[in-house]
């Protein structure tokens, strides 16, 4: 067989790994929301599914707290990680901020989440740093700052993973870019290093991290163990009220659960769309104040202190998850001590117990990591080996 033709076979096995198990949980959700389910007595078409799905109580609030908390999250993230690589390029702490993006992305985000409620809860390590010198507690507090009923504390636990993911990100695409060229021709003019910077590179570096932006939007779409810990429960978002009827004891839940997995899909489209709207609405703007010359000497006031509240999700989440491993060898820690007045090492006595658990983790995780690498590489030999317009479908 010639190599042509190898080409041929690897690229549609290709393309069959990749649209194949997307196809088939696509009609595996479609059918039963359809009210198509032989196993459970459903063998034709019926609009029930999506009757009981839609008299879900609090459906609409779940909606558009899912919508919300996207929204929020994406461009709270993107404005962090714009003001942290237009704040620090080039210095040490910049180097720093870069290295240390790594590590945190690696840490799942259910320890993300339980770390910042170790650190937000009302008898959490935040509240014991300040108590009783700051604020007079000697007891903890009645009042919770997790979980809020607006999702304050989702977004914010996304933040903690999504800022160090978009910056490095786009410290990836800044240095495809002449960026040093550009801040030089921007300052030339008479622009600021902040003006230059949103004039120049910054809309650059946008261009390259569409889709990194548009993962982290549906991450937040869709996540489900981080909205557990720190969401509001009544309702939960949609992804959660999808879950919970596949969760439920009565199989025939699993119908309408069907339809609302389906709805997600439509409320992910739908952010999708509005963030092509904000898009489109920022870029007109931003050409109208680059064509009237506006120098907007205000934007390097405001990027600094945007820039540092960017790091601090990252570095709550790191101290939530130092507080998560303080407690694990935790004897005794009486409010509003800051520290242990005991240590144990009980809890770590049981780890055998999760032994099974960690393997199968360990297993699936080795062995997605290991198929997911040989398929991109894979797919960058065969692309670099001519025009590959099905592939590069595929790709995006």
């Amino acid at each position: 067989m010639r190599a042509g033709s190898w080409h041929h076979v690897a690229e549609a096995a290709l393309l069959g790994l990749l649209v194949l198990p997307l196809a088939a949980s696509c009609i595996g959700v479609i059918l039963p929301a359809a009210g198509f389910f032989p196993a459970l007595g459903g063998t034709g078409l019926s609009w029930q599914p999506m009757r009981d799905a839609l008299a879900t109580p609090g459906l609409a609030t779940a909606i558009t707290l899912t919508l919300g908390t996207a929204l929020a999250t994406t461009a709270l993230a993107l404005a962090a990680s714009f003001a942290v690589l237009a704040t620090f390029p080039g210095t040490r702490a910049g180097r720093w901020i870069g290295r240390a993006c790594g590590p945190i992305i690696a840490v799942p985000p259910s320890a993300v989440a339980i770390g910042i409620l170790f650190l937000l809860a009302p008898s959490g390590w935040f509240v014991r740093l300040i108590s009783p010198w700051l604020t007079g507690f000697d007891r903890p507090p009645a009042f919770a700052l997790v979980p809020d009923p607006h999702g304050g504390a989702l977004v914010f636990a996304l933040l903690a993973k999504e800022i160090p993911f978009l910056l490095l990100v786009s410290l990836a695409a800044l240095s495809a870019l002449p960026a040093r060229r550009l801040i030089d021709t921007g300052r030339s003019l008479g622009y600021g290093r902040a003006a230059t910077w949103i004039y120049l590179v910054l809309p650059l570096v946008y261009r390259r991290i569409r889709l990194p932006l548009a993962a982290v939007m549906i991450f937040a779409l869709s996540v489900i163990d981080m909205p557990r810990l720190l969401g509001p429960s009544l309702p939960p978002p949609l992804a959660i009220l999808a879950v919970e009827g596949f969760e439920h004891a009565e199989l025939a839940r699993r119908l309408p659960a069907a339809f609302l997995a389906c709805l997600q899909i439509g409320v992910t489209l739908l952010a999708l769309l509005v963030w092509r709207a904000g898009e489109m609405l920022a870029g007109a703007v931003l050409s109208m104040a680059r064509r009237r010359g506006r120098r907007i000497r205000q934007a390097g006031v405001v990027m600094v202190p945007v820039a540092l509240a960017g790091l601090v999700p990252p570095v709550a989440a790191v101290a939530g998850l130092a507080a998560a491993a303080i407690w694990s060898v935790t004897a005794s820690w009486f409010f509003p001590a800051a520290l242990p007045t005991a240590y144990s090492l009980r809890a770590w006595g049981r780890i055998d117990t999760l032994a099974p658990a960690l393997l199968n983790s360990l297993g699936l995780a080795v062995t997605a990591s290991l198929l997911a690498t040989g398929i991109v590489l894979l797919m960058v030999v065969l692309n670099d080996k001519g025009k590959r317009p099905l592939l590069r479908l595929a790709i995006y």
